[in-house]
């Protein structure tokens, strides 16, 4: 192969790297959540636990959530859940924290209980 190939293939590489790292970047961004939930802190009294959950809005948008916290077991199945707020009301970039309280049987807790897990949907309309 001559330099003249070398350099043109060369460019063809480096050229294909920035178009993957732009589409790369792109589709990350893409899959960034608006709102980012996590459990801050538990706390169990007898047959109950508070479960801190920490909502952030990353976006520069207003947002309007339904937080939902689930006790689950090893098979991601519902052992209890409630709704921690109907309507979480969050200004850009703004954070909250919202707590709810969840009820188990000792069996529950001993055997089963896998973690706390929250979750988010849009408010509903209306």
């Amino acid at each position: 192969m001559n330099p003249r190939l070398h350099t043109l293939v060369f460019v063809g590489l480096c050229l294909a790297g920035v178009v993957a790292a732009v589409a790369l970047t792109v589709r990350e961004v893409g899959q960034t959540a608006p709102v980012a939930l996590s459990v801050t802190e538990t706390t169990r009294t007898a047959d109950t636990t508070l479960v801190a959950v920490s909502v952030r809005n990353t976006t520069s948008t207003a947002r309007c959530v339904s937080v939902r916290v689930a006790a689950r077991d090893r098979a991601g199945h519902d052992l209890t859940a409630v709704t921690a707020v109907r309507a979480l009301r969050l200004p850009a970039h703004a954070h909250r924290t919202v707590s709810a309280a969840l009820t188990l049987t000792r069996r529950q807790y001993a055997e089963q209980l896998h973690g706390f897990y929250p979750s988010e949907r849009p408010c509903a309309s209306g």
